[in-house]
């Protein structure tokens, strides 16, 4: 409590599911189940900036700092009733600020980590200069079964996390389906958009959309229209391709695409919810009894205030301390690989294993 009003800053009770806590009933154990695999999207999205050119061992003490410190900070603020959650309740702001499947929590903490990632790191040798190397993905079919992959899992995280904080008639089933139509919106304008740039449908230019379309619909999925879901995703299509273009005239290097597909369309898909939110469901949701309202659906400016902090904070919160850590890392252990490596390639290097059958171990070569 402070000035009169909650602010719940960080989590207190229930570390390591001790038994003796509220942690070891069957409510908990299955939010832990959802938040491990929303953890594991944020970290594996994360350390797609660092591809090609980074220490196995540093990204992944990174990645235990992720999981350690920053992701759950600001999903407690979010989901553990913290100060965001309380935003509504405490001081108007429609139902405070609402991610029901991680489109803040999960994909723009992932985006912007990767943001930091591609900023400490440093682009991959060649990338960009005199003898600029687009560097396209080695196995573009494997490209393609992963984003279906990724589909797949999130629709089906999108509506289990929906339905333990929505409990409330078909919930899981809309968003499941709210986050298939969001997808479809992605691919679609990022096809109409090749065309446009009179260019051929790349498999990987379609992949980001897909998955941007999914991402930004992670917001609020169960408390769309339909048509609200594909228009979101449609205009995330286009976004993340924007994206993609901007930060390659900066010289930024992600070859995952991360900062643009979650970072970017994560954060739209946040703040669609205060502007697409229809109204029809999210009674009681963060203690607010009315339903959740978004400014096209006659619910004013409040929801829209409460998204728009929620996305602001942890941009700033998670890029604050994802640099601290990179750099303590990187003080610490270092982040780069020698330049031989990189070019070689990090199989043998940094796991001890190859790759791909016909390559021959650095030893035995003549």
């Amino acid at each position: 409590m402070a000035g009169g009003h909650r602010w719940g800053l960080m989590g207190s009770s229930g570390f390591f599911l001790a038994s003796n806590t509220v942690a070891s009933s069957d409510g908990i154990a299955a939010l832990f189940l959802v938040q491990t695999a929303m953890l594991v999207i944020a970290v594996s999205a994360t350390l797609g900036a660092s591809l090609e050119r980074a220490r196995l061992l540093a990204m992944a003490v990174f990645a235990f700092l992720i999981g350690a410190l920053i992701y759950p900070l600001f999903a407690n603020w979010v989901w553990g009733g913290g100060w965001l959650a309380q935003l509504g309740r405490e001081y108007g702001l429609g139902h405070g600020f609402v991610d029901l499947a991680g489109a803040g929590v999960v994909h723009e903490t992932a985006g912007t980590l990767a943001l930091v990632i591609a900023i400490v790191l440093g682009t991959r040798t060649g990338r960009f200069g005199k003898d600029k190397k687009a560097m396209p993905g080695h196995n573009m079919p494997f490209v393609v079964l992963g984003a279906i992959l990724l589909l797949l899992s999130w629709t089906t995280t999108n509506a289990f996390s929906t339905d333990m904080l929505l409990p409330q008639i078909n919930s899981g089933c809309r968003a499941a389906v709210n986050t298939l139509l969001a997808a479809a919106g992605g691919l679609l304008t990022s096809c109409f958009l090749a065309g446009w740039q009179k260019r051929r449908p790349e498999p990987a230019l379609l992949c980001r959309g897909l998955l941007g379309g999914a991402v930004a619909s992670c917001g609020c999925n169960s408390l769309l229209e339909p048509w609200a879901a594909f228009a979101i995703g449609g205009l995330a299509g286009l976004l993340v391709q924007g994206a993609m273009t901007f930060l390659e005239k900066r010289r930024l290097d992600d070859p995952a695409g991360a900062i643009a597909t979650h970072g970017v369309c994560g954060a739209w898909g946040v703040i669609a919810t205060g502007l697409f939110a229809n109204g029809i469901a999210g009674q009681g949701y963060n203690g607010v009894p009315d339903a959740a309202c978004g400014l096209f659906y006659g619910g004013g400016w409040h929801q829209l205030a409460a998204q728009v902090i929620g996305a602001v904070t942890g941009f700033v919160v998670v890029f604050i301390l994802g640099y601290a850590c990179l750099i303590l890392v990187q003080k610490v252990l270092g982040i780069r690989v020698p330049i031989a490596d990189e070019i070689e390639g990090l199989d043998w290097p940094q796991t001890g294993a190859l790759g791909y059958q016909g390559d021959v171990e650095p030893d035995s070569k003549s």
